[in-house]
């Protein structure tokens, strides 16, 4: 039995209602590694055909260190991911974006959103990455959806947001400064 505001639910969980997995943030400064910046954990046989994660956050980042790198964004699915965007010759200008990214489970497959129309459906991944110096759209490169097929849901994975600057410098940041990821 579960107690859902105050009223006693019998039989278990309440269906229907959006279902908020803890998460892990971590940032992407001054490295060239990838970073999973947003991580959290997807228990065996709890994603469902037909349902929906989304995997919404926002982040800041600036380029401080001089020259133009490019900062890669890839959403995981255990070792599965697509890459989302590459943002290209990111400038001085701090960049203040919520995003949000959304993954449909259909069969074994997770179709995912991208920022112009992508699987059939339109949905933002991001809203509206421009740069703050230049007033360019900062992603140009990118704005991808796609597919990952082939996907086993019967064991417990991690779903990731992940970051990665082209080259490391002190002052390129990638900070995560609240997210949060759910089953609707």
């Amino acid at each position: 039995m579960e107690i859902l505001n105050g009223v006693s639910v019998v039989g278990g969980p309440v269906s229907g209602l959006p279902k908020v997995y803890p998460i892990t943030i971590r940032d992407c400064n001054n490295t060239a590694s990838l970073v999973d910046v947003i991580e959290a954990t997807i228990p065996a046989n709890d994603w469902l055909d037909g349902e929906r994660l989304v995997v919404d956050w926002a982040a800041a980042f600036r380029n401080l260190a001089g020259g133009s790198p490019t900062l890669a964004i890839r959403v995981y699915y255990g070792s599965s991911y697509l890459d989302l965007a590459t943002a290209d010759g990111v400038g001085s200008g701090l960049a203040q974006i919520p995003y949000r990214v959304e993954l449909w489970r259909i069969g074994s497959e997770i179709w995912v959103a991208g920022w112009d129309y992508s699987q059939g459906f339109a949905a933002t991944w991001h809203g509206g990455a421009v740069n703050a110096v230049t007033g360019a759209d900062q992603f140009g490169t990118g704005k991808r959806g796609g597919i990952l097929t082939s996907q086993s849901f019967s064991s417990t994975k991690a779903i990731k947001i992940s970051a990665q600057w082209s080259g490391a410098g002190s002052g390129r940041f990638y900070t995560v400064k609240g997210a949060r990821v759910c089953k609707t």
